[in-house]
């Protein structure tokens, strides 16, 4: 019983401090957010331009356009099914 004792003082002592580290954490992290505010507007990222798609030119190659569109429907089908997974 004993031992059972120790390891149940051991287990709240563990936690108690992992639940310090954490609300430590926290308080820092916020204090640090609150320091960088002023220059949030360094850290600010610009919007990349949509680059424009143009048709891709085959020369009439029937093979090109054969492996051409099998990509498109392989990145198609991909998208598709990440869509479900949520």
């Amino acid at each position: 019983m004993e031992l059972l004792m120790d390891g149940l003082k051991l287990l709240v002592i563990g936690m108690g401090w992992v639940f310090l580290f954490l609300i430590l954490m926290i308080i820092v992290i916020d204090l640090v957010s609150k320091a960088v505010a002023p220059y949030a507007h360094v850290f600010e990222q610009v919007p990349a331009e949509k680059v424009k798609r143009t048709p891709l030119d085959t020369d009439g190659d029937p093979a090109i356009a054969a492996m051409t569109a099998a990509a498109a429907a392989a990145v198609r089908a991909h998208r598709d099914r990440d869509a479900f997974r949520g």
